[in-house]
């Protein structure tokens, strides 16, 4: 009886050893040919293609340039290891463009022909801030300049700070949404921030705002009054003062006068 247990119990062992011989022997074959693929021509990129957005932000040579050697050399030119590291080479371009680049995605991937398309989200900037190489994006993140790319010049520059501010850092301070409308309804070309107030102004007016007076309710206020201002005094520069919130005073100025 005992040694009919023994012999089972070999029996059973024998076939534990054959089956993990078997899985290990099938486990390297797998590897062998997966590496073998991973290294050869299945894997490579055959095509690629590289789009960004908005439009009106150029992507530029030298920073398409970048990427086409970015998945040369660091990842083999490989579909597969480029979609295993998309997150990394997206935080590589961030780095390298100041934060210019905002998001990278595989947009389209066709693994039987190669063809791989990758879309780049790039940051608009809205402002420059004036005598710093900064500039304020869309999204509200403080951005630099990118050096691949020829430089984006907006239309509204940021003086005299009430906050100290760097590369990365929200700008609290101005609201990109209130800029952007302030520019196309006034054609705002700079903005002010004190401590307390804001000083907005454009060829032909200047406003003065305090900072807990609501524009986003009164710009087009503003507009029409100083349209009506402009059609009959178009040789002078308009100051509106709004500050005392229910009071518009009106200082009209002479060309150059301060």
């Amino acid at each position: 009886m005992k040694k009919r247990k023994k012999e089972e119990l070999a029996e059973r062992s024998t076939s534990i050893l054959t089956l993990f011989f078997i899985f290990l022997s099938l486990f390297a074959s797998s590897w062998l040919l997966f590496s073998y693929l991973l290294e050869g021509d299945f894997f490579r990129i055959r095509k690629l293609e590289i789009i960004s957005t908005p439009k009106e932000i150029p992507l530029g040579y030298y920073l398409r340039k970048e990427i086409e050697d970015l998945i040369k050399h660091q990842y083999g030119n490989n579909w597969l290891i480029l979609y295993s590291n998309i997150r990394n080479l997206e935080d590589i371009l961030i780095k390298k463009t100041n934060l210019n680049v905002k998001s990278v995605e595989i947009y389209h991937l066709n693994p039987l022909k190669g063809v791989v398309v990758l879309k780049i989200t790039l940051r608009k900037p809205i402002a420059k801030f004036d005598g710093k190489k900064l500039f304020l994006a869309e999204d509200g993140l403080i951005i630099g300049l990118n050096p691949f790319a020829p430089l984006y010049e907006p239309n509204i520059t940021i003086k005299e700070l009430s906050i100290p501010i760097e590369k990365g850092m929200k700008y609290s301070s101005l609201s990109p949404t209130l800029l952007i409308a302030l520019r196309k309804e006034l054609n705002i070309s700079t903005a002010i921030d004190y401590p307390y107030k804001y000083i907005f102004e454009n060829s032909k007016m200047i406003f003065i705002v305090d900072k807990n007076f609501n524009l986003t309710n009164v710009i087009k206020i503003i507009t029409k009054i100083t349209n009506l201002i402009e059609k009959s005094l178009n040789n002078d520069k308009i100051i509106l003062d709004l500050r005392g919130n229910k009071i518009i005073s009106l200082k009209i100025l002479s060309r150059g006068e301060k």
